[in-house]
């Protein structure tokens, strides 16, 4: 049987070439996306675990354009609301965890939900780890910044950005000079597209005087962020608080039209896969006709008929499948710079669908080759 479907391939190479370029074609979409979707899906998950005992205080006005954003880059508030604030939280929160911060987008993302490639982080300096985390990795330098200095630790994504490979390199950041005094390993969406700053020297960078973007909070205890969001909402205007549990929830949201419309593209994609291979299918049964016929006046059963073409139908796929999963990678590692968004569960993933789209396509060919009649097929020219 295998030397038979080889044979059949061989005959119409142009046509098989076209199909499995087709197939590669969709499967590769199928990659790319479903690679996006799960990665920015898991890597938000696991970013919002971080941020128990925490919350924003940014402008009730701003948003995205998605409705929601997160970080808050788009909000503002004067910078004597934000001193306010901490002052008369005093006892509530922990004042070297909790910072006024700066956000201005460098670079932006290079696919939708995607983070910045370059985003300026402003922070008070000594308090650098209320915005990264404790569990941040320092890869060369120090993550401590400097008063008064124009100094910037940068995250890995802004490092490949700006093409820095080591501490005592000069950035520009709005046309003035800063020093790399530290480079962060490979960490997550919040870190690694980071040029973090003295946020001093980022107001002064982009004439933001009197302002900041957000208020970033780190509760002393967690059971009291709803009572302490109730107290900054009731008590000054024009803010609203941002726990972890509404940017959980506004992420989610936001992500929903978009996973929606994905979904949809990955759909059709499978669709016109195995509308490709019926078509070349069936057209193949119609030019075989004969040949069929002869078999069967020969003795073939109707299910050796159906095995032929189901065999075909998986050879052709199943290449189309294994040069798309690896057309998709190198689209992720060259176009989009992110190869880990690829994982072994999507390869396998994408190489089912392959298989299920050659079986799916074959079917109705199988079925019209099987009620081929000898004495009619015979006649066949």
């Amino acid at each position: 049987m295998f030397n038979y479907v080889i044979q059949n391939i061989r005959k119409r190479k142009v046509r098989t070439i076209l199909t499995i370029l087709g197939i590669c074609v969709c499967i590769q979409m199928f990659t790319v996306i479903n690679s996006i979707i799960n990665y920015t899906i898991a890597d938000l998950e696991g970013e919002m675990a971080k941020y128990a005992g925490q919350m924003y205080v940014k402008n009730i006005n701003a948003s995205a354009s998605s409705g929601v954003e997160f970080p808050p880059m788009s909000s503002t508030i004067s910078s004597q609301t934000g001193d306010d604030i901490l002052k008369d939280l005093q006892s509530d929160v922990n004042q070297e965890l909790s910072t006024p911060i700066i956000f201005r987008e460098i670079a932006g993302p290079t696919a939708p939900n995607m983070p910045s490639q370059a985003l300026a982080v402003g922070v008070e300096a000594g308090k650098e780890m209320a915005y990264t985390g404790e569990e941040v990795k320092v890869k060369e330098g120090a993550l401590e910044l400097k008063e008064g200095e124009q100094q910037v630790v940068l995250g890995a994504t802004a490092a490949q950005f700006y093409k820095v490979d080591k501490v005592g390199d000069k950035i520009e950041i709005s046309g003035q000079s800063f020093e790399v005094t530290g480079l962060l390993e490979e960490g997550n969406r919040v870190t690694d597209p980071m040029v973090l700053a003295s946020i001093d020297e980022l107001q002064h960078v982009f004439s933001l005087q009197n302002t900041y973007s957000t208020l970033l909070l780190t509760m002393n205890k967690i059971d009291d962020i709803d009572r302490v969001s109730e107290k900054i909402e009731s008590g000054y205007q024009g803010v609203e608080v941002m726990t972890q549990g509404n940017i959980s929830e506004n992420i989610n949201q936001s992500l929903q039209g978009t996973k929606m419309f994905m979904s949809t593209i990955l759909i059709t994609v499978i669709v016109v896969a195995i509308i490709v291979i019926l078509i070349v299918m069936t057209l193949a049964i119609m030019e075989r006709t004969k040949e069929i016929g002869v078999m069967r006046a020969l003795g073939a059963q109707k299910a050796d008929i159906t095995k032929f073409i189901i065999f075909e139908a998986l050879c052709m796929s199943l290449l189309g499948g294994v040069l798309g999963v690896l057309g998709g990678y190198g689209i992720l590692r060259f176009i989009f710079s992110a190869p880990e968004f690829m994982t072994a569960e999507i390869g396998i993933t994408s190489l089912a669908m392959a298989v299920l789209v050659g079986v799916l396509s074959s079917l109705y060919p199988s079925l019209k080759a099987v009620n081929i009649q000898p004495q009619e097929a015979l006649r066949y020219e």
